[in-house]
């Protein structure tokens, strides 16, 4: 299988394809490119795909999208076909295999697998790297279009049926020559993604990048702290626990967490795995410091109000009542863009007939109403809820005291000028 996307991934059909040869013999080889769904991003095209195939004389040639499902059933169809023609049914793995002989297949400098005594084998720096690893996941065809919304190795091995790697090794189902070109075709994807540890699972992408980086390679260095950032920011609880557990956050230094902690994608995903155990005190002591931080003018509201909202409705008790509390004081401020804000994001709907009571009934809302209500478009179920307000208003530019009440007339359209800096104000519905 190569990437339509990416030419570099159809450049190793030569060494699997001889791989595939040696080991098994003359068997059905299907070549997939994937990906079709992005054809705006196409780097290799379909007739270079199909002469690919002739070129190493593959049995068929077929594109496909995972994620729209696009012929993958077709795939799988045209492979059963070939099968059925060449051996009257689906082969068992004896009948195919020749004699294992042992196989070495070099990634880069750094990373290299091989396959001894029948098992395989990753070496890193020229030292084995001892971790458990399995190669099987069982997706059956009709639930393939069911997986599109998979984002990780991890997240498939949970959702599906992984049982097969449950009391069993991988060759008691597949050859181990099988086994070893199926782990070196998914190390070479994962090397040519730049180590993107959600194309493998945790416990083997993680502990190998971090063998890596050690051995000295300069691509892991540079992407590992930028993986456990991007993987702690999914929020998939079995990955953030993971990575909580085995220390990788320790790798990443105050102000790339206090960055991390600040994302908006972070603050989307964090009520996923907030409420679970063994969270250790000093990330729950550093998650309430930025919560008692939403009292404070310091923390930008499009960071605050998302986060908030999302650990409310997930039930966290402070921040359902720190929420409503940051509304009515910031619509208070009467700051014009964090009132503006706050209408277009709908905050203001979150307030009761008893919040917004006190609100609108505050001293500080009152002296600092006019600094918005002439500046910025205010939506009529707004001016619906302001009808009866009675307050002294100034004028936003020089302070004078311009009206004592304001009634009906003001909300159908009014102008008032002010009889000191002559500023004639406007508001028209």
């Amino acid at each position: 299988m190569y990437d339509i996307t990416n030419r570099l991934s159809l450049d190793h059909l030569p060494d699997w394809t001889q791989i595939i040869r040696e080991h098994a013999g003359d068997i059905p080889i299907m070549l997939i490119g994937s990906n079709v769904d992005l054809k705006e991003f196409r780097a290799v095209s379909r007739d270079e795909g199909i002469l690919a195939a002739k070129k190493y004389n593959l049995s068929s040639f077929i594109e496909l999208s995972s994620k729209t499902g696009q012929n993958v059933e077709k795939a799988f169809e045209v492979m059963t076909e070939i099968l059925f023609e060449r051996y009257g049914g689906i082969p068992k793995v004896e009948e195919i295999s020749k004699p294992i002989k042992p196989r070495e297949v070099k990634i880069n400098d750094y990373l290299v697998l091989k396959l001894e005594k029948d098992r395989t084998n990753i070496y890193v720096g020229e030292r084995i790297f001892q971790q458990c690893k399995y190669l099987l996941l069982d997706i059956p065809i009709n639930k393939i279009r069911g997986s599109d919304d998979i984002e990780s190795i991890d997240e498939a091995a949970e959702r599906l049926d992984s049982s097969m790697e449950r009391g069993r090794r991988d060759n008691d189902l597949i050859s181990p020559d099988t086994e070893f070109w199926g782990h070196c075709s998914n190390i070479q994807a994962w090397y040519e993604n730049n180590y993107a540890t959600n194309i493998l699972h945790r416990n083997l992408a993680f502990p190998l990048l971090k063998a890596l980086v050690k051995a000295g390679e300069p691509l892991a260095k540079k992407v590992f702290k930028e993986e456990i950032a991007v993987r702690f920011e999914s929020g998939y609880p079995s990955v953030v626990l993971y990575l909580i557990k085995e220390g990788y956050l320790d790798y990443l230094n105050e102000e790339e967490l206090n960055t991390l902690f600040e994302s908006s994608k972070f603050i989307d995903n964090l009520p996923k795995w907030f409420f679970e155990k063994n969270i250790p005190k000093w990330l729950i002591r550093k998650i309430k410091t930025k919560l008692n931080d939403f009292n404070s003018r310091l923390l930008d509201r499009d960071v605050s109000f998302p986060l908030l909202k999302a650990l409310a409705k997930a039930g966290h008790p402070l921040a359902k009542k720190v929420f409503n509390e940051e509304i009515a004081r910031r619509f208070e401020s009467g700051n014009p863009s964090v009132v503006l804000f706050l209408i277009n994001q709908g905050y203001l709907e979150y307030l009761n007939a008893e919040e917004w009571d006190m609100v609108v009934g505050s001293t500080k809302f009152l002296n600092n109403f006019s600094k918005w209500f002439f500046k910025i478009d205010v939506p009529k179920w707004l001016f619906e809820k302001l009808r009866v307000i009675v307050l002294d208003l100034n004028c936003p530019y020089c302070g004078t005291k311009l009206i004592q009440s304001l009634t009906r007339r003001v909300f159908r359209g009014i102008s008032i000028r002010c009889d000191f800096c002559y500023t004639t104000l406007t508001r028209i519905i």
